[in-house]
């Protein structure tokens, strides 16, 4: 399983645990700090990172340089976040969230001194390294997180979970990768990066928008705690969908980029990638929608259930977001990246233009709608991406028949689940997983039997972080993928 898969189990169990002992009060003042260091954080985005793995050849000579900028980045955002604490509790007329600011900003500083070289474990493919760095560090925070919130059944237990993190992350980033990065400024250097990397902070910032717009309307117009159930609805339902993109971008980035150059390989990587995305992301979909209202009140407990429609908005947010993305990551990878921020860009303007209106007339709902209408107009622009692939329409279409396949047995497989003769709403939802895997497995076999499409085996290969359909493609190290 990849690293991402079980970083995020541990942070779904991470919000299991605190959805049984906060608050969704507490859940919306943490909502209130991660929106504030995500919008310093996207409006400070260098994209050297990216430009870094995207790099063909030469990059060892960029690290120092990148590093110091990091470093930099990291202590002005600390300090800004200082300074900013009192006007956010100000605008949201929360008071208790400058002390939780303030204490964030030690985590946004040590962000900001992780090894630069662990940008090889993605552009090397390097991902057992990746996985210990990624897990480690959020295996360390559940703990704090979980012992904390039980004690202090607070806020606190969510913000010291997320400074531990990041104090893992700085420590695991020298303990895995023998690279020492000095405080060695080049301005040329610098300046190269940033022109590839102009369209990422641009992308940064409409992306963040498209992520937390809801969050500060929902804040802001209807208040913290229904902000806390807003904020559950988001993690549950487009965290666990986008860390299946952000797995397929951490294998496709690489890959794209050493054979951009290769439009066969490339298009057959850009097929195979929105298949095997699509083939996890929309099964898992509809089983949110379907099984959301007894997951919520069965794992999480009948206080959230104001969660549930939102989370299943959201759900379908999350399944256009992946899809956007296999096109992004394309985008950036070939060189393109103004089309990746063109795609956010579309995506973030009509969302604004719906969110006040819906808001204030379906509350919630209204906002996760906005959110769903927004992104769902950012395919305009991942249109692009089969002609940049040197992919044919019909091609790529074809290449949804076995995720709606799949996507339509999980929901009948749920559906079933539920018509058994069962009472107890636990075991209503043990069958409804049941059934969703029983039939998922059928439609796998289905794909692979009769679409002669080999599904299974590229399911796994993304599963396992390999390409599938950029063989050949060369690792840093000389070997091949």
């Amino acid at each position: 399983m990849s690293a991402r898969g079980i970083a995020w189990a541990v942070k779904l169990s991470k919000m299991v645990v605190f959805a049984w002992l906060l608050l969704p009060r507490d859940l919306g003042l943490f909502s209130y700090v991660l929106l504030t260091v995500g919008a310093l954080t996207a409006c400070t985005q260098t994209g050297f990172d990216m430009a870094l793995v995207q790099r063909k050849e030469g990059t060892a000579r960029f690290l120092d340089t990148g590093w110091a900028v990091q470093a930099i980045r990291g202590c002005a955002l600390a300090f800004l976040l200082m300074l900013a604490a009192p006007g956010v509790a100000w605008f949201f007329g929360e008071p208790q969230v400058v002390p939780l600011l303030r204490v964030m900003a030690l985590g946004v500083a040590a962000e900001g001194f992780v090894n630069i070289g662990i940008i090889y474990f993605q552009k090397e493919l390097r991902f057992h390294k990746q996985f210990l760095y990624l897990v480690g560090a959020e295996l360390i925070g559940l703990g704090v997180g979980v012992v904390l919130a039980y004690v202090l059944r607070s806020a606190w237990a969510l913000v010291w979970a997320s400074v531990s993190v990041a104090a893992c992350h700085c420590a695991l980033s020298y303990l895995l990768h023998p690279y020492r990065p000095r405080a060695r400024f080049d301005r040329a250097k610098a300046a190269e990066l940033f022109r590839f990397g102009k369209w990422l902070l641009g992308s940064s910032v409409v992306v963040f928008l498209a992520s937390y717009g809801g969050h500060a309307f929902a804040g802001k117009l209807l208040g913290t705690a229904l902000l806390g159930f807003y904020e559950m609805a988001y993690r549950l339902s487009d965290m666990a969908i986008c860390e299946i993109a952000h797995v397929a971008n951490a294998v496709m980035m690489p890959a794209y980029a050493k054979v951009q150059d290769d439009r066969e390989r490339l298009g057959r990587g850009f097929l195979n990638a929105v298949e095997a995305v699509m083939a996890l992301v929309m099964p898992l979909t509809l089983f949110i929608v379907v099984a959301a209202p007894h997951f919520v009140i069965v794992v999480l407990t009948p206080k959230w259930s104001a969660s549930i429609v939102p989370i299943q908005i959201l759900a379908v947010a999350g399944c256009i977001r992946a899809l956007t993305a296999t096109g992004g990551i394309l985008f950036v990878a070939v060189g393109r990246p103004r089309l990746a921020f063109l795609t956010n860009v579309v995506a973030v303007a009509l969302m604004f233009a719906c969110m006040y209106p819906l808001t204030e007339l379906l509350g919630l709902p209204g906002t996760a709608l906005s959110v769903a209408i927004g992104l769902s107009a950012g395919i305009a622009v991942w249109a692009r991406a089969p002609a940049l692939a040197g992919v044919a329409w019909p091609d790529l279409l074809a290449r949804f028949r076995a995720p709606l396949l799949l996507a339509g047995l999980v929901g009948l497989g749920v559906c079933l689940g539920r018509a058994l003769p069962v009472a107890d709403l636990r075991l209503v939802l043990l069958c409804e997983v049941a059934g969703a895997a029983l039939c998922g497995a059928a439609g796998l076999y289905l794909a692979d039997r009769f679409m002669g499409n080999r599904l299974y085996s590229k399911l796994i290969a993304s599963l396992m972080l390999r390409a599938p359909g950029c063989e050949g493609a060369a690792r840093g190290d000389g070997s091949t993928l």
